[in-house]
């Protein structure tokens, strides 16, 4: 080999070490060839990454979720020292539409690992948002859209599937599908609420905050659901154990911390608003 085909075979190398690098370093390949799965379901193709099957209407969606399945399958073997089961993933990004199936996913996964009834859950929902103040969500439904379509969920697996694979596929949206519903949500909130686009500017620092915890929530609510599909119908595996386990990846979260960092920058720009308007009426111009 000369010293100038050498070089190149080198630099092509290095290009192909820094664009996986780029991408994420995770390899995916969209399956070309049927096997045990369809190669579309849910208006989406079959990928696989790195032992990980998913499906998803892209590759980019697709390594994300593989990404995260393999986190919570070390994170079942780090917590209860068992190996973790084959899952399959349905991934659901911004663009993507979502049909009734995946719309009811997350409250079907919410009854499957909780072990109570939908409409039991469905009740609860609503006692909850009148509790905190949130009644009436319910009936906009763009707004109730975009909850749903940040809730992981679990459908039936493709009856046509590996022997080794679990007989719930569990269905992950993306983290640029939770930013979109994030924004939906906070912008219903600031509408009903008839905030001024002022209070909207002071409270930047808040939305900011309250983004980002609620997106490490949903990370940790991701997490719980798979970890819970990981652990249900295992032998010694109760419901009240999947329930321990859930309960504790919750914790993890962060929630309460949530609270107090919202209430106190709302409490100190409300406080900051209260003082000016004070010394406006006391030195007006």
């Amino acid at each position: 080999m000369t010293p100038t085909k050498r070089s190149s075979n080198s630099i092509l190398c290095i290009l192909t070490v820094l664009l996986l690098f780029l991408t994420g370093c995770r390899q995916v390949e969209r399956i070309a060839e049927q096997q045990d799965l369809p190669l579309k379901a849910w208006n989406r193709d079959l990928y696989h990454s790195e032992g990980i099957q998913v499906y998803a209407t892209s590759a980019s969606a697709a390594r994300e979720v593989a990404q995260k399945a393999e986190d919570a399958a070390d994170a079942f073997l780090a917590k209860t020292g068992e190996e973790p089961r084959k899952i399959l993933f349905i991934a659901v990004s911004a663009s993507d539409p979502v049909d009734q199936d995946l719309m009811n996913a997350g409250l079907q996964g919410l009854s499957r690992i909780s072990g109570k009834p939908i409409p039991d859950l469905e009740e609860s929902m609503q006692k909850e948002a009148q509790r905190k103040g949130t009644k009436g969500i319910e009936e906009n439904e763009a707004v109730l859209r975009s909850m749903l379509g940040m809730i992981p969920g679990i459908l039936e697996a493709p009856p046509s599937r590996p022997n080794n694979l679990w007989k719930d596929a569990v269905v992950i949206p993306t983290s640029s599908r939770i930013n979109v519903a994030i924004d939906d949500i906070i912008l219903f909130f600031l509408e009903r609420e008839n905030v001024s686009t002022l209070k909207r500017v002071l409270l930047t620092p808040v939305v900011a905050i309250a983004k980002s915890y609620i997106g490490t929530i949903l990370e940790s609510v991701q997490e719980a659901i798979i970890l819970g599909v990981h652990a249900q119908g295992r032998e010694g595996w109760t419901q009240d154990r999947v329930e321990q386990l859930i309960k504790e990846t919750l914790e993890e979260s962060g929630f309460e911390q949530l609270g107090e960092d919202i209430t106190n920058r709302t409490r100190n720009i409300r406080d900051s608003d209260s003082e000016e308007s004070h010394d406006s009426e006391i030195n007006p111009e």
